[in-house]
């Protein structure tokens, strides 16, 4: 490699294909890592956008800014989608376990949400002849789209926090009584791996 080129490699700990219900777990980790990431930089892009506005910068820098914060709320409703397709497959690995399904009920308003507005964000361009005029809003920790609102602030990111702590605990927990010693070996091998 040259100059300041280099490889740069997502490590993340799949185990076999024949174990599909551990590898979501360890995926469903992995995109928990990117949601928080996607928060944190909205926080950043609001408070750039407030500094822009503010200052005299010219419209590039302005629209420049616009632009990265509607791809990371963009990117964050990917990853809750992600995340929710995720743990769609783990109540499927076990589905006569009734705490994923109290999981799923007590979270899927939030989880279907974010998922709508992926799916609109994503298929803008199906959107003109349905009198879809913007690209959405911000107004403080709010994405406005259409007649619709999100929260993409810190009450929100709690709630994702705590809806992926409940999941990872309850899941693992199933995992190592199923699996018995190996569901023991593999929370190890998921330690190792350092994923939250």
């Amino acid at each position: 490699m040259t100059g300041s080129t280099r490889l740069v490699r997502a490590h993340v700990l799949l185990l076999s294909a024949d174990d599909k219900e551990t590898t979501a777990m360890t995926l469903f980790k992995f995109e928990m890592r990117k949601t928080r990431l996607q928060f944190r930089r909205i926080e950043e892009d609001l408070r750039a956008l407030e500094d822009l506005a503010k200052s005299s910068q010219v419209q590039t820098d302005l629209l420049d800014a616009q632009a990265r914060l509607f791809a990371d709320i963009h990117f964050l409703f990917v990853c809750l989608k992600i995340m929710d397709s995720l743990f769609y497959k783990m109540e499927k690995y076990f589905p006569e376990d009734s705490r994923l399904k109290e999981l799923r009920n007590r979270y899927s308003s939030v989880l279907h949400d974010y998922g709508d507005f992926r799916d609109d964000l994503e298929h803008i361009e199906d959107r003109p002849g349905e009198g879809v005029t913007g690209l959405g809003s911000t107004f403080g920790t709010f994405f406005n789209f259409g007649d619709r609102q999100i929260d993409i602030g810190s009450e929100q990111k709690a709630t994702v926090e705590k809806f992926y702590a409940e999941v990872a605990s309850v899941y693992e927990g199933i995992l190592k009584k199923s699996r018995g010693e190996s569901g023991q070996q593999l929370l190890r091998l998921s330690g190792h791996v350092k994923i939250p």
